[in-house]
């Protein structure tokens, strides 16, 4: 009896080892069937070592995708492309008399147009890393990621581009587009 009862203890120790940090851990995530839509916010904000510093904004909707890589192993993905992304050091015009100029930051006639990619791969129904991804398609598709980090306080995600550029996305309530 002595000998089942600690087999069983050392299994259920070992169990909740293996659960407990996945249980802990924040997930801002939100988990969407394939198919649905879920909104977004993002800000970028970049610290040049010239002294130089600006923020990026986008919004939009991610597509929500998934699928098994391994028996028990799945990637899950929030995606979509040309996406606006306006930028603090980009001004436009605004009430210009010839005299007095006001000068406008963040303006929409000068936007890159940019792709997001967001994914995280679940072993055994357990969140892993989440990777992100921008292709900057005003600029010939390169690519910038990142490995982001779920703030349990605000529900962001959070990570770092270049060593020099901080990012934050947020996430609303996915939705399907099929109209009840």
């Amino acid at each position: 009896m002595k000998l089942n009862f600690a087999r069983i203890s050392s299994t259920l120790l070992a169990l909740l080892g293996m659960t407990l940090p996945a249980m802990l851990r924040a997930d801002c995530l939100p988990s969407a069937p394939n198919g649905y839509y879920v909104p977004y916010s993002l800000v970028t904000l970049k610290n040049y070592t010239s002294g130089n510093q600006f923020a990026s904004y986008s919004t939009g909707t991610l597509q929500a995708s998934s699928h098994s890589v391994g028996f028990f192993e799945f990637v899950e993905t929030l995606s979509s492309t040309r996406n606006q992304q306006l930028f603090s050091d980009r001004f436009d015009t605004k009430g210009c008399d010839g005299i007095i100029c006001t000068y406008q930051p963040f303006a929409v006639d000068r936007a890159d147009q940019l792709g997001v990619s967001i994914s995280r791969t679940t072993l055994l129904g357990h969140p892993g890393a989440i990777n992100g991804t921008f292709t900057l398609e005003s600029w010939g598709n390169a690519t910038e990621s990142f490995t982001g980090t779920c703030d349990a306080t605000t529900g962001s995600l959070t990570g770092t581009l270049n060593g020099n550029t901080f990012v934050v996305v947020t996430f609303g309530t996915p939705y399907s587009n099929i109209i009840q």
